[in-house]
């Protein structure tokens, strides 16, 4: 999991080839302007979803984990509160692993830390990354999000 600002990245060239990619594309583009929904940066390997969702209590909201897909989460505007966790045996499946969609939900995790988001934090979750995100942060309120969706296929890439 890696944690930071937009606007306080320091040198971007400690980041891997893809996630300066995604990070780059968060900097340059209007984000204000993005309508909710799905759109293809580098066909299925890199795509991004812009949501509007109500954050509501960490016990309401589901940890989650990916096995082909990391995530960028940034926040455009409102606050987050995100919990994550290594995975490990000690967490029960609420509902398995859905192929189509790349997520499987837990009913709650072990070892769970937070971390609070504000306008211009991201959070990567990379495959096997518990994490559950849309949970309060100051208030309940609707925030707007951008998951940038990286397969991890492209980050393979990087070790060739």
């Amino acid at each position: 999991m890696i944690f930071g600002n937009i606007h306080n990245l320091g040198s971007l060239s400690i980041y891997p080839g893809v996630l300066r990619e995604a990070l780059n594309y968060l900097l340059e583009t209007n984000l204000e302007q993005l309508k909710c929904g799905t759109y293809k940066l580098k066909n299925d390997e890199m795509y991004i979803q812009v949501i509007d969702l109500e954050t509501d209590l960490i016990e309401k909201k589901l940890p989650e984990i990916h096995k082909n897909y990391l995530d960028v989460h940034f926040l455009a505007k409102g606050s987050e509160k995100i919990g994550f966790s290594i995975d490990c045996d000690e967490n029960v499946v609420y509902k398995n692993y859905d192929e189509n969609r790349d997520i499987l939900f837990y009913q709650n995790c072990s070892s769970e830390s937070f971390i609070n988001m504000i306008p211009g934090d991201f959070a990567v979750f990379f495959p096997n990354d518990v994490h559950r995100p849309g949970c309060i942060g100051i208030e309940k309120e609707i925030i707007k999000k951008i998951v940038i969706k990286i397969h991890k296929n492209l980050l393979e890439e990087i070790k060739k």
